[in-house]
Protein backbone atom coordinates (compact mmCIF):
# COMPACT_ATOMS: atom_id res chain seq x y z
CA UNK A 1 0.00 0.00 0.00
CA UNK A 2 2.85 2.51 0.74
CA UNK A 3 4.01 1.55 -2.41
CA UNK A 4 0.71 2.27 -4.14
CA UNK A 5 1.09 5.90 -2.50
CA UNK A 6 4.67 6.56 -3.19
CA UNK A 7 3.76 6.01 -6.90
CA UNK A 8 0.52 7.80 -6.44
CA UNK A 9 2.87 11.04 -5.23
CA UNK A 10 5.36 10.53 -7.84
CA UNK A 11 2.55 10.55 -11.17
CA UNK A 12 0.82 13.73 -9.45
CA UNK A 13 3.93 15.65 -9.05
CA UNK A 14 5.31 14.59 -12.61
CA UNK A 15 1.98 15.74 -14.04
CA UNK A 16 1.85 18.99 -11.95
CA UNK A 17 5.54 19.87 -13.48
CA UNK A 18 4.66 18.94 -16.85
CA UNK A 19 1.01 20.54 -17.15
CA UNK A 20 2.50 24.25 -17.46
CA UNK A 21 5.27 23.08 -20.51
CA UNK A 22 2.27 21.07 -22.33
CA UNK A 23 0.56 24.44 -22.16
CA UNK A 24 3.37 26.34 -23.83
CA UNK A 25 3.53 23.33 -26.78
CA UNK A 26 0.21 23.18 -27.06
CA UNK A 27 0.53 27.15 -28.06
CA UNK A 28 3.57 26.43 -30.15
CA UNK A 29 1.29 23.66 -32.48
CA UNK A 30 -1.54 25.22 -33.00
CA UNK A 31 -3.61 22.84 -30.36
CA UNK A 32 -5.48 26.04 -28.52
CA UNK A 33 -9.96 25.14 -28.84
CA UNK A 34 -10.99 28.60 -29.55
CA UNK A 35 -14.96 28.78 -28.40
CA UNK A 36 -16.34 29.65 -32.04
CA UNK A 37 -20.32 27.84 -31.66
CA UNK A 38 -22.61 26.97 -29.00
CA UNK A 39 -21.39 24.14 -27.97
CA UNK A 40 -18.30 25.09 -25.88
CA UNK A 41 -18.87 25.89 -22.57
CA UNK A 42 -15.30 28.25 -22.15
CA UNK A 43 -15.07 31.44 -23.23
CA UNK A 44 -11.42 31.96 -24.14
CA UNK A 45 -9.16 30.67 -26.23
CA UNK A 46 -7.47 27.64 -24.27
CA UNK A 47 -4.34 25.27 -25.09
CA UNK A 48 -6.03 21.71 -25.33
CA UNK A 49 -3.30 19.11 -25.06
CA UNK A 50 -3.28 19.47 -21.47
CA UNK A 51 -3.75 15.17 -21.47
CA UNK A 52 -0.23 14.70 -22.73
CA UNK A 53 1.22 15.65 -19.16
CA UNK A 54 -1.17 12.92 -17.99
CA UNK A 55 0.09 10.47 -20.44
CA UNK A 56 3.69 11.27 -19.98
CA UNK A 57 3.67 11.09 -16.27
CA UNK A 58 1.76 8.01 -16.16
CA UNK A 59 3.95 6.13 -18.52
CA UNK A 60 7.13 7.43 -16.92
CA UNK A 61 6.47 6.45 -13.31
CA UNK A 62 4.45 3.37 -14.84
CA UNK A 63 8.27 2.22 -16.24
CA UNK A 64 9.85 3.03 -12.96
CA UNK A 65 7.33 1.48 -10.60
CA UNK A 66 6.05 -1.78 -12.54
CA UNK A 67 8.50 -2.11 -15.28
CA UNK A 68 7.52 -5.81 -15.55
CA UNK A 69 3.76 -5.52 -14.92
CA UNK A 70 1.95 -7.50 -18.03
CA UNK A 71 -0.42 -5.14 -18.87
CA UNK A 72 2.06 -2.82 -19.41
CA UNK A 73 2.73 -3.77 -22.92
CA UNK A 74 -0.56 -4.06 -24.19
CA UNK A 75 -1.55 -0.47 -21.98
CA UNK A 76 1.52 1.70 -23.53
CA UNK A 77 1.50 0.21 -26.99
CA UNK A 78 -2.56 0.93 -27.58
CA UNK A 79 -2.08 3.81 -25.99
CA UNK A 80 0.33 5.21 -28.09
CA UNK A 81 -1.89 4.96 -30.97
CA UNK A 82 -4.75 6.58 -29.36
CA UNK A 83 -2.34 9.38 -28.46
CA UNK A 84 -1.73 9.79 -32.07
CA UNK A 85 -5.43 9.85 -32.78
CA UNK A 86 -5.73 12.54 -29.80
CA UNK A 87 -2.99 15.12 -31.10
CA UNK A 88 -4.37 14.60 -35.05
CA UNK A 89 -7.40 15.97 -33.44
CA UNK A 90 -6.56 18.56 -30.95
CA UNK A 91 -4.13 20.23 -33.91
CA UNK A 92 -5.43 19.21 -37.55
CA UNK A 93 -9.27 18.80 -36.55
CA UNK A 94 -10.31 14.69 -38.31
CA UNK A 95 -13.52 13.54 -39.10
CA UNK A 96 -15.07 11.15 -36.20
CA UNK A 97 -14.63 8.03 -38.84
CA UNK A 98 -11.31 8.87 -38.79
CA UNK A 99 -11.21 9.14 -34.95
CA UNK A 100 -13.07 6.14 -34.81
CA UNK A 101 -10.26 3.97 -36.84
CA UNK A 102 -7.98 5.07 -35.08
CA UNK A 103 -9.91 3.72 -32.06
CA UNK A 104 -10.73 0.63 -32.94
CA UNK A 105 -6.70 0.16 -34.08
CA UNK A 106 -5.40 0.85 -31.03
CA UNK A 107 -8.38 -1.46 -28.76
CA UNK A 108 -7.36 -4.23 -31.97
CA UNK A 109 -3.94 -3.53 -30.83
CA UNK A 110 -4.69 -3.65 -27.03
CA UNK A 111 -5.93 -6.84 -27.32
CA UNK A 112 -3.61 -8.33 -29.14
CA UNK A 113 -0.95 -8.17 -26.67
CA UNK A 114 -3.21 -8.53 -23.82
CA UNK A 115 -5.38 -11.50 -22.16
CA UNK A 116 -8.31 -11.02 -19.54
CA UNK A 117 -10.46 -14.02 -20.07
CA UNK A 118 -12.80 -11.81 -22.20
CA UNK A 119 -13.49 -12.64 -25.28
CA UNK A 120 -11.65 -10.61 -28.02
CA UNK A 121 -14.50 -9.06 -29.71
CA UNK A 122 -15.76 -7.59 -26.57
CA UNK A 123 -12.50 -6.24 -25.27
CA UNK A 124 -12.31 -4.14 -28.06
CA UNK A 125 -16.06 -2.50 -28.39
CA UNK A 126 -15.43 -2.11 -24.51
CA UNK A 127 -12.36 -0.48 -24.68
CA UNK A 128 -13.62 2.17 -27.96
CA UNK A 129 -16.98 2.75 -25.70
CA UNK A 130 -15.28 3.97 -22.75
CA UNK A 131 -12.74 6.42 -25.26
CA UNK A 132 -15.58 8.19 -26.56
CA UNK A 133 -17.46 7.92 -23.14
CA UNK A 134 -14.70 10.22 -21.58
CA UNK A 135 -14.17 12.42 -24.72
CA UNK A 136 -17.72 13.08 -25.04
CA UNK A 137 -18.37 13.91 -21.00
CA UNK A 138 -15.22 16.39 -21.49
CA UNK A 139 -17.36 19.14 -21.76
CA UNK A 140 -17.25 21.31 -18.24
CA UNK A 141 -13.95 22.57 -16.41
CA UNK A 142 -12.80 19.62 -14.38
CA UNK A 143 -15.51 17.16 -15.37
CA UNK A 144 -13.90 14.70 -16.76
CA UNK A 145 -10.89 14.62 -14.99
CA UNK A 146 -12.84 14.38 -11.87
CA UNK A 147 -14.83 11.56 -13.10
CA UNK A 148 -11.51 9.93 -14.16
CA UNK A 149 -10.33 9.80 -10.55
CA UNK A 150 -13.30 8.45 -9.06
CA UNK A 151 -13.33 5.55 -11.56
CA UNK A 152 -9.87 4.90 -10.94
CA UNK A 153 -10.49 4.67 -7.16
CA UNK A 154 -13.84 3.10 -7.63
CA UNK A 155 -11.65 0.58 -9.78
CA UNK A 156 -8.87 0.20 -6.69
CA UNK A 157 -11.76 -0.70 -4.05
CA UNK A 158 -12.58 -3.44 -6.59
CA UNK A 159 -9.49 -4.93 -6.63
CA UNK A 160 -8.01 -3.48 -9.87
CA UNK A 161 -4.67 -3.38 -10.80
CA UNK A 162 -1.89 -1.28 -9.16
CA UNK A 163 -1.38 0.61 -12.18
CA UNK A 164 -4.49 2.15 -11.31
CA UNK A 165 -2.88 4.09 -8.69
CA UNK A 166 -0.38 6.07 -10.99
CA UNK A 167 -3.44 7.16 -13.19
CA UNK A 168 -4.95 8.53 -10.62
CA UNK A 169 -2.28 9.91 -9.59
CA UNK A 170 -1.30 12.15 -12.81
CA UNK A 171 -4.65 13.00 -13.17
CA UNK A 172 -4.46 15.04 -9.58
CA UNK A 173 -1.59 16.25 -10.68
CA UNK A 174 -3.15 17.88 -13.33
CA UNK A 175 -6.81 18.44 -12.47
CA UNK A 176 -5.42 21.83 -10.33
CA UNK A 177 -4.61 23.47 -14.38
CA UNK A 178 -8.15 21.80 -15.26
CA UNK A 179 -10.11 23.46 -12.47
CA UNK A 180 -12.39 26.65 -13.90
CA UNK A 181 -11.29 28.86 -15.29
CA UNK A 182 -9.31 26.14 -16.87
CA UNK A 183 -5.66 27.08 -18.07
CA UNK A 184 -5.53 23.79 -20.42
CA UNK A 185 -8.25 21.13 -21.40
CA UNK A 186 -7.04 17.54 -21.71
CA UNK A 187 -8.00 17.73 -25.14
CA UNK A 188 -8.67 14.81 -27.45
CA UNK A 189 -5.49 13.56 -26.39
CA UNK A 190 -5.91 12.93 -22.65
CA UNK A 191 -9.77 12.52 -22.85
CA UNK A 192 -9.12 9.20 -24.99
CA UNK A 193 -6.30 8.02 -23.70
CA UNK A 194 -7.71 7.99 -20.37
CA UNK A 195 -11.04 6.33 -21.51
CA UNK A 196 -9.07 3.65 -23.04
CA UNK A 197 -6.33 3.08 -20.08
CA UNK A 198 -9.16 3.05 -17.86
CA UNK A 199 -10.93 0.42 -20.21
CA UNK A 200 -7.62 -1.62 -20.39
CA UNK A 201 -7.44 -2.06 -16.93
CA UNK A 202 -10.59 -2.83 -15.53
CA UNK A 203 -11.03 -5.71 -17.69
CA UNK A 204 -9.05 -8.02 -15.83
CA UNK A 205 -12.26 -7.31 -13.22
CA UNK A 206 -14.50 -8.04 -16.26
CA UNK A 207 -12.47 -11.81 -17.03
CA UNK A 208 -13.26 -12.17 -13.31
CA UNK A 209 -17.25 -11.63 -13.74
CA UNK A 210 -17.06 -7.96 -12.31
CA UNK A 211 -19.17 -6.61 -15.63
CA UNK A 212 -22.28 -5.07 -13.21
CA UNK A 213 -19.89 -3.33 -10.48
CA UNK A 214 -18.19 -1.92 -13.61
CA UNK A 215 -20.96 -0.58 -15.42
CA UNK A 216 -21.91 1.32 -12.22
CA UNK A 217 -17.93 2.91 -11.80
CA UNK A 218 -18.11 4.06 -15.88
CA UNK A 219 -21.90 4.74 -15.19
CA UNK A 220 -21.98 8.12 -16.24
CA UNK A 221 -19.66 8.60 -19.07
CA UNK A 222 -21.75 5.20 -20.43
CA UNK A 223 -25.26 6.64 -19.86
CA UNK A 224 -24.34 10.74 -21.33
CA UNK A 225 -22.62 8.34 -24.20
CA UNK A 226 -25.76 6.19 -24.77
CA UNK A 227 -28.17 8.94 -24.66
CA UNK A 228 -26.36 10.65 -27.19
CA UNK A 229 -25.93 8.16 -29.52
CA UNK A 230 -29.93 7.59 -29.61
CA UNK A 231 -31.09 10.91 -29.53
CA UNK A 232 -29.56 11.49 -32.07
CA UNK A 233 -30.24 8.57 -34.56
CA UNK A 234 -33.73 9.17 -33.39
CA UNK A 235 -33.58 12.70 -34.56
CA UNK A 236 -32.20 11.24 -38.08
CA UNK A 237 -28.63 12.51 -37.85
CA UNK A 238 -25.54 10.78 -37.83
CA UNK A 239 -24.53 9.56 -34.12
CA UNK A 240 -21.53 11.30 -34.35
CA UNK A 241 -22.73 14.74 -35.34
CA UNK A 242 -21.91 17.28 -32.30
CA UNK A 243 -25.07 18.47 -30.38
CA UNK A 244 -26.04 20.52 -27.07
CA UNK A 245 -27.84 17.68 -25.55
CA UNK A 246 -24.78 16.12 -23.13
CA UNK A 247 -26.43 16.32 -19.38
CA UNK A 248 -23.33 19.10 -18.85
CA UNK A 249 -25.28 21.04 -21.50
CA UNK A 250 -29.04 20.68 -19.86
CA UNK A 251 -27.70 21.61 -16.54
CA UNK A 252 -26.18 24.83 -18.10
CA UNK A 253 -29.50 25.52 -19.54
CA UNK A 254 -31.24 24.83 -16.86
CA UNK A 255 -30.04 27.29 -14.92
CA UNK A 256 -26.83 26.00 -12.88
CA UNK A 257 -23.69 27.34 -13.57
CA UNK A 258 -20.26 26.31 -15.01
CA UNK A 259 -18.86 25.13 -12.09
CA UNK A 260 -22.15 23.68 -10.06
CA UNK A 261 -22.72 21.72 -12.77
CA UNK A 262 -19.18 20.07 -13.40
CA UNK A 263 -19.02 19.66 -9.33
CA UNK A 264 -22.69 18.10 -9.45
CA UNK A 265 -22.25 15.77 -11.84
CA UNK A 266 -18.73 14.70 -10.81
CA UNK A 267 -20.33 13.96 -7.48
CA UNK A 268 -23.17 11.90 -9.07
CA UNK A 269 -20.00 9.87 -10.68
CA UNK A 270 -18.95 9.37 -7.42
CA UNK A 271 -21.97 8.48 -5.71
CA UNK A 272 -22.57 5.62 -8.51
CA UNK A 273 -19.05 4.33 -8.84
CA UNK A 274 -19.32 4.07 -4.56
CA UNK A 275 -22.50 2.13 -5.51
CA UNK A 276 -20.82 -0.53 -7.97
CA UNK A 277 -17.86 -0.96 -5.27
Amino acid sequence: MLYNIFSFIVAATCAFALSPLCCRVAVKIGAVDIPADGRRMHTRATPRVGGLSVFFAFAVVLALFYPTETSLVPLLSGGLVIIAAGLLDDVYRVSPWQKLFFQIAAAVVAVAFGEWGVPRGISVLWLVLLSNAFNLIDGLDGLCTRVAVFSSLGLIALGGSPLLWMLAGALVGFLPFNLRPAKTFLGDTGSLFVGFALGVLSLDLAGEGRMLPLLFVFALPILDTSFAFFRRVLKGKSPFSPDRGHFHHRLVDRGFTHGEASLLLSLISLALSSIGV
